[in-house]
Formats: structure tokens, C-alpha cells, sequence
């Protein structure tokens, strides 16, 4: 055993090896455990891969104790840190953890409503404390660099028959690699850009169609419109829908399947994308959502296409609009998407002062429903008719349910159940006073959580576009649709039933029954992937990171069934589906990007208590492109000061960060310039914020400008990080 030349403690290699190996390895047998999964074959490729990535940390490690114990203990925090949550990751999206989405952690409400959450607890805390005692007992000083010399051959070793196992196309990515291993070759590639495609692909528009016979006899005049939107719920979640499909879900909402029996159900409805900004996008305003990375659309400035969305049109025809969500308003910069879009009335979580249950994320889904049924009546006493989206949080990991409500031990299936039975009362107490005479009703979701136990990846890739919509007209059509549609072919369905122009708006009309079929697109940024339903229904699908293309014929249960054949065929078709991804890239981003970053001119602030001023959101800054900042704020509060916190960052962390304290009655006007340098890689994707600190009691801020532009062309003035101005606030910066 070797001893330090100070006597300080024993180097215990195998404690140490046993440190860093633990946390990769029982998490992923965590995860089988979880997704009740025997060990095959494939595994072994993730196995080779935990041991690699886990043998270089422990060389590094034994590099940082000849330096310093305490940096290598804080070395094996952040190795642990790193496969926790990849682990919390897979178990809640199906996806590895990436550096992708690093911009989520600087967001409060992300971070308290899901990044402190663990699904399982028990088997988090035994693993954090097993490695934190073997890493305190096993990282002491060696005499000799023999250990760390060793780890790191092995290393090589496990790295080089990981690279020599073979891809699997029919197992789960998570199954075969390590996070590390999986951004690594990401940030190493060619993927952080967006594929290039040949000439001669072309991209079949989705213009506006309505071709189609009617369903029903469309009324072509005033109704009001109730649009639901259920967090995360899928075609799964529907027996009936998931029966046609062949599909067994545990967590069903027999309730919602009562209600869609009296209306239209529609079986294979799509979800364009992931994430909650992307779904409403393309509900709100009949239009595909950005299947590549890239700004999404709800984070961009007022544009043409705004006054083009389903809220602004029927605002022009004389309806009163309004939308409520469960979830906070600044989250995804809903704050400042729903009135541009139109809609006169915009509340969030901040907007409920008692609810029966409330997280970060929001309140419970009965309170909303239960506010909702006060704006109905309220809406419902004019006279002129009413547009009023719902959105709900309780399904959102970590899934949010009161005390007292039945529970059975399944987080997510206890959320559905009540979510299930408090929009069942919601819309009972509708049809009691008469106003589901005069509404047309659409419940349908922002995005799927699809099949999340289903082993063959492909179907729970898939199942992840796959959502639901059930609709309510009140000439009282019922019947099962077969035929496929999608979120964007919403608003210009609402539009064709209520007679209104329907001038520039994309898709079908859900009334409507089309003899020929169309192609029908998603994407899915959390697996990498890009697909489509072709005419046919045959599935088309691009997978890691769109290197690995293929096409299905669909079994006789459809596009989300299990049952699917590989077809052959030409390369071509992968560069057509390549092609529409980069379609729908919106033209603004091709220009100047000029981006509002406070929706609020006045910001109270809590003493001591570190705010976000704004932040959370990704900016893609390509060729040629180059980023100004302009904040001009003033401190409002008798006594005291406010600290500021200044950053910019991308997925490789902090590119610039600047404070600085303004006492109260004083103000600050900055403008910075971030322009592409050899010192700032990764400029491509990056994250703008801001934070404040009040030092005394009554302090405020009230921004007279907070800017961000993205500037196309012409010379920077200078690489790297610049100051251009720093002056009182107030002061005129000349451009």
C-alpha cells in the first residue's frame, strides 16, 4: 500500500476506481431496472462506453490529487452531477442529457420545477453517498503517477472496442453510449451545422388546402372557440386511439374518452416537435415549427406572419381573445408571444393567487380549469364571440398532483388520472350552462410523451410525434378519423369553420376529407431525428443527428403502430426530407435579428435573493453574424443597491461575464458587442442573461431599454467581446 511522502493517507486506487465507476454503471442498470429490460448484446456498447469515458476520469482525477484533494473531490461531484442527470434525463424524455440544452440550467423555473427533481430517489441517494464515501476514502495523495498511468491504458482499451462495436439501429441510443461520448461527437462533427442538401431536392409546400369535402355542414358564421391544450398528452393516452394503433398504455384517461365518443376523435394526429414553444407555434399559427435547431419562433420579434396567427385574425372579426396557462408567463417568452400574436388577455401562474396545489412549473390543472370556468363567464357576457386557449403543467415532469388526491405510486400516471377527471368537470359544467351550444371545442396537446416503455426505439421515436385531438362542434358530428393531420392544420380548420379568410395560412382542414394524401413532417431536437408521413403513410425517418435514413410501410394499424416493414429505396428521398427541415428555418433568421429581452419595464426585487432578469433562451448566430446587447436600466428604492450579473455563454460554457453595483437612484447604460473569434468557439448557439441581487429592502428596476440584435454583414468592430459604451442611464448611444 503506498503511503504519501507527508503521511496525509493511503492512495486507495481500487476506492477511487470504485468511486467513478459506480455512478455510469448503476445508474444504467437503473434504467433497465426502470424500463424493465433484460441485458442483450447491444448493451455491451454502453458498457464499453461507461467504463472508457469513467477510466479517463479517474486518470484525471489522480492528475488533480497530486495537486490538490480538494479539486479532484470536486472533479468526481461533477462526474457524478453529470451522470445523474443524464440518468434523470433518460428516465423523463427518453433522450440523453446533452450540452445542447445546457441553456435550460441558467433558467430558475426549469431548474426548481425539474433540474432538483428526482424520479427515484432512493436509488439517487445510494449512489451519491456510496461515491462520495468511496471517493473520500479512495482520492488521497499518491506517491507515484502509476495508478493514474494505468487508468488511463484501460481507458484507451474500453474507448477502442467501443469504437469497434457496431451500431445498432434497433436499440434505444441511450443503450449504446455515454452522454459524454454522445456530445463529444457532436461538438467534434459535422452535426452542430445544418446538412447541406443537393439542387435537385425540393420540398413539397404545405400551402393552404381546402380541396377537401366537409365532414359537416360548416356554419361559416360566429362561434366561440375554446382551444385545451394538455401538456404532453399522446394518442397513447386515449384507449380508443391507441386501440386503433394495436397500442397497450397503462395511463389512460377513460373520461377524455367518453367526451371524444360524442365528438371527433382523430387517431393519427401529429405533433410537429418537442417542446412546449414549438407546439403552440404551430397550433397559434398554422405553421411548422423549426425542425432544425434554431431560435424558435415564439422567441423572435413581431414579424408579418404574427398578424397572420388564428388569435390576430379573429381579433380583426371582432372576437375577444384570451389565454391562460398553469405554467409561469416568462417561461419560453409567452409573455411577449401571446399578445403580439393577439390575444388581448394573457395570464399565467403569477395571475392564480390560491391554488390546491402549486410548484415551480405552475398550479394544479383543476385550479386552472377552475379559473378558466370565471373567464368563460366573463367572455361569455358580451356579446361579441370569444377565442380563449388553456394550457396546462400537472403532466409536465415532475408531474404535479394536490394532496389528498388519489394516488397509486406512478407520478405521471396519477397527473393524467387528475388532469382526466378536473377537464371532464370543466367541460360537464360548460354543457350545464349552455355554452357548449355555441363553442366549438378543441382539446389536443403541445407535445407527445409518446410510449416510453416501449423497447424498440423507432416506435418510441415515433410515438413522440404522436398526439391527439378531439373535437367538439356543436352540431354534434361524431365519428373516428383515420386520416392523418397535424398541429398546424389547426388554425386554418377554425378559420374554414367559421367562414374567415383563410389568405396565407398552411395545412388542411381537419372538417374536411381529402382523397389524396400529403406529406406530413416532425422532428423530435431531443433524439436527434427528423421524419414525415409520406402519402402513402409510409414513414419516413432520419436518426442520429440525420445520418441514419430509413423508410417503412406502415402494418394495418397504421403509422403508430408496432408493425412496420424497411423499404428500400433511393438516396434522393433523404435530401427531400433534409431540404423541408431547412424550409421550415424561418426567412427572418436569414436577416437582422432584433430581440426584446424584458417584457416588463419595472422588475421588484426580494433582498438577497439572486433574480433573472432574463435569459433561457438560445440565439443562433451564424456566418458572417455578429451580436449586440444594449441593457439602459435605472434602480428605483430609497436606500441600498443592486448587484448585476452580466453573462454570455454557449454549450461550452461562460464566453463573458461582467458585474456591477448600482446604488439606488442611479442608473447604467451598456451596450456590448459579441462578434465570432478563434477564443469563442461555439458561437453558433449561444445564451444571453442577466441577474440581479438587491442589497436592502424596496428595491426595484425599471429598464428604459433591453435589447439583443443579431447583426448580418458588414464588420464587426472587433472579435471577441467588446464594451462599445457605458455611460448614465438615459444617455443617448448613437448607432
Amino acid at each position: 500500500m503506498l503511503r504519501s511522502a507527508r503521511g496525509q493517507g493511503s492512495a486507495r486506487p481500487g476506492l477511487a476506481a470504485a468511486a467513478v465507476l459506480l455512478p455510469p454503471l448503476a445508474l444504467r442498470a437503473s434504467l433497465l431496472q426502470a424500463r424493465s429490460l433484460s441485458a442483450i448484446g447491444t448493451d455491451s456498447s454502453g458498457l464499453m462506453a461507461d467504463l472508457g469515458v469513467g477510466l479517463a476520469v479517474l486518470a484525471l482525477l489522480w492528475l488533480c490529487v497530486r495537486l490538490s484533494r480538494l479539486l479532484a473531490l470536486l472533479g468526481l461531484g461533477l462526474w457524478l452531477l453529470i451522470n445523474w442527470i443524464n440518468h434523470e434525463s433518460v428516465l423523463a424524455l427518453d433522450a440523453l442529457a446533452s450540452l445542447r440544452d445546457v441553456g435550460y440550467l441558467t433558467d430558475a423555473t426549469f431548474v426548481a420545477g425539474s433540474g432538483f427533481t428526482t424520479m427515484r430517489p432512493a436509488i439517487t441517494a445510494v449512489v451519491m453517498l456510496s461515491t462520495a464515501a468511496l471517493g473520500i476514502l479512495g482520492l488521497q495523495r499518491p506517491q507515484r503517477p502509476r495508478a493514474g498511468a494505468i487508468a488511463a491504458a484501460l481507458a484507451a482499451a474500453c474507448l477502442g472496442t467501443y469504437a469497434l462495436l457496431p451500431f445498432d439501429p434497433g436499440a434505444a441510443e441511450w443503450r449504446q453510449t455515454h452522454a459524454v461520448l454522445r456530445d463529444a461527437r457532436w461538438a467534434l462533427s459535422d452535426a452542430r451545422r445544418p446538412p447541406t442538401v443537393g439542387s435537385s431536392a425540393r420540398f413539397r409546400r404545405l400551402a393552404a388546402d381546402l380541396d377537401g369535402e366537409p365532414r359537416l355542414l360548416l356554419p361559416g358564421q360566429a362561434h366561440n372557440v375554446l382551444i385545451v391544450v394538455l401538456e404532453s398528452i399522446s394518442g397513447a393516452n386515449l384507449r380508443e386511439t391507441a386501440r386503433a394503433a394495436g397500442r397497450l398504455e397503462p395511463h389512460t384517461m377513460p373520461m377524455l374518452d367518453s367526451i371524444g365518443s360524442k365528438g371527433l376523435r382523430y387517431d393519427r394526429f401529429v405533433v410537429h416537435q418537442v417542446y412546449t414553444n414549438r407546439g403552440l407555434y404551430a397550433l397559434l399559427c398554422g405553421d411548422l415549427p423549426k425542425l432544425l435547431r434554431g431560435t424558435p419562433r415564439m422567441s423572435l420579434p413581431a414579424r408579418p406572419r404574427d398578424a397572420l396567427c388564428l388569435p390576430s385574425r379573429l381579433a380583426r372579426a371582432g372576437y375577444a381573445t384570451a389565454y391562460l396557462q398553469a405554467a409561469p408567463l416568462a417561461f419560453m417568452m409567452k409573455d411577449q408571444f401571446m399578445p403580439k400574436i393577439g390575444f388581448a388577455q394573457v395570464e399565467g401562474a403569477e395571475h392564480f393567487s390560491n391554488a390546491r396545489a402549486r410548484s415551480t412549473w405552475g398550479v394544479d390543472d383543476a385550479t386552472l380549469f377552475e379559473t378558466a370556468l370565471a373567464r368563460v363567464e366573463a367572455l361569455d357576457s358580451d356579446e361579441s364571440p370569444w377565442l380563449l386557449t388553456l394550457l396546462t403543467v400537472g403532466t409536465h415532469h415532475p408531474y404535479l398532483v394536490p394532496r389528498g388526491a388519489a394516488r397509486s405510486g406512478d407520478a405521471f400516471g396519477d397527473a393524467v388520472s387528475y388532469l382526466d377527471q378536473a377537464l371532464a368537470r370543466f367541460l360537464e359544467t360548460l354543457a350545464e350552462r349552455g355554452i357548449l351550444d355555441e363553442t366549438l371545442v378543441l382539446l389536443t396537446s403541445d407535445e407527445s410523451r409518446g410510449l416510453r416503455n416501449d423497447p424498440d426505439p423507432i416506435s418510441q421515436l415515433v410515438s413522440q410525434a404522436w398526439g391527439f385531438l378531439v373535437v367538439l362542434a356543436p352540431e354534434g358530428v361524431m365519428g373516428a378519423v383515420e386520416e392523418p393531420f397535424g398541429l398546424m392544420d389547426l388554425s386554418l380548420s377554425v378559420l374554414d369553420y367559421l367562414g374567415l379568410s383563410t389568405h396565407a395560412t398552411l395545412g388542411r382542414s381537419i372538417f374536411r376529407r381529402y382523397a389524396e394524401g400529403r406529406f406530413l413532417y416532425f422532428a423530435n431536437l431531443r433524439l436527434s431525428a427528423l421524419g414525415a408521413l409520406d402519402p402513402e403513410n409510409r414513414l419516413w425517418l432520419c436518426r442520429r443527428d440525420l445520418a441514419l435514413c430509413e423508410r417503412f410501410a406502415p402494418g394495418p394499424t397504421g403509422p403508430f403502430g408496432a408493425a412496420r416493414e424497411k423499404l428500400p429505396g433511393p438516396s434522393e428521398w433523404r435530401q427531400e426530407l433534409i431540404a423541408a427541415a431547412q424550409e421550415s428555418v424561418a426567412d427572418e433568421e436569414k436577416q437582422a435579428l432584433d430581440l426584446g429581452l424584458i417584457a416588463e419595464a419595472k422588475i421588484p426585487l426580494k433582498p438577497t435573493r439572486i433574480e433573472m432578469l432574463h435569459g433561457g433562451q438560445d440565439v443562433e448566430i451564424g456566418p458572417g453574424e455578429w451580436l449586440e446587447v444594449s441593457l439602459d436600466v435605472r434602480v428605483e428604492g430609497e436606500q441600498g443597491a443592486v448587484e448585476f450579473r452580466h453573462v454570455l455563454r454557449n454549450v461550452f460554457g461562460i464566453i463573458h461575464e461582467q458585474r456591477w453595483v448600482l446604488p439606488a437612484g442611479a442608473g447604467r447604460r451598456v451596450r456590448y458587442v459579441y462578434a465570432p473569434s478563434n477564443l469563442a468557439r461555439g458561437m453558433d448557439r449561444v445564451n444571453c442573461m442577466s441577474f440581479a441581487t438587491a442589497r436592502g429592502e424596496g428595491l426595484g428596476l425599471r429598464f428604459e431599454q433591453a435589447q439583443l440584435q443579431v447583426r448580418v454583414g458588414g464588420d464587426p468592430p472587433g472579435l471577441g467581446f467588446r464594451m462599445l459604451e457605458d455611460v448614465p442611464a438615459g444617455t443617448d448611444i448613437a448607432r
